[in-house]
């Protein structure tokens, strides 16, 4: 158990930080009425800092008076204020992320990859010309109408990738992606979930 702030200590910070997934929802993916009032009672700023995009984080604070409208995305690699980007601190390389799209749609079966509404296979970009995250899909042999066409592959920057899958598949989809380990840092934060994201970022360095 951590040893609880004295008073000095507390009267020294400025923010609180918090994930969501583990941290600040329960079991079911909810805030509790008590994390709700703790929070609104904060005499200082709260920020999200969470490997979900913006939405997610709308999502997760549901119930919640979410008045400091600054927050880290994506692990760390997005900066949202007010819904709009500030800063994205890396881009996965362009030919490596689109060689790892192609190769894992073509290694996974529909049974493999996670039902709707966990999306099996997509991707978060950014265009020069958007003020947001955008969210393409990739087809998938259970999906097989394309979320977006070839040549939006090439107007956009990747920020992450990320795939849902049985555990078995997650497994292999690491080991496919084992290659890719000096370019790109490969997440599995969960048995059904791998994450691809650029090198150098994490929560901590979104801070």
């Amino acid at each position: 158990m951590r040893t609880p702030l004295s008073q000095e200590e507390l009267a020294s910070v400025e923010a609180v930080f918090s994930d969501l997934d583990d941290t600040l929802l329960n079991s079911t993916k909810e805030l509790t009425l008590r994390t709700i009032r703790a929070i609104e009672n904060l005499p200082i700023p709260f920020y999200m800092d969470t490997g979900r995009n913006n939405d997610g984080i709308t999502r997760g604070l549901l119930g919640l008076n979410d008045k400091n409208h600054l927050r880290i995305s994506l692990n760390g690699n997005v900066l949202v204020r007010n819904g709009v980007v500030v800063k994205v601190a890396r881009y996965l390389p362009k030919d490596v992320s689109l060689t790892i799209l192609r190769l894992l749609e073509k290694n996974f079966t529909p049974e493999e990859l996670a039902p709707l509404p966990y999306d099996p296979l997509h991707y978060y970009a950014k265009d020069a010309r958007s003020k947001q995250v955008l969210r393409e899909y990739r087809a998938s042999k259970s999906r097989p109408v394309f979320y977006g066409k070839e040549e939006n592959l090439y107007s956009v920057k990747i920020i992450k990738i990320l795939l849902n899958g049985t555990e078995e598949a997650c497994k292999r989809a690491v080991s496919l992606l084992n290659p890719f380990q000096k370019e790109v840092r490969i997440v599995q934060n969960h048995p059904t979930q791998v994450e691809i994201n650029p090198l150098g970022v994490t929560k901590g360095t979104g801070i």
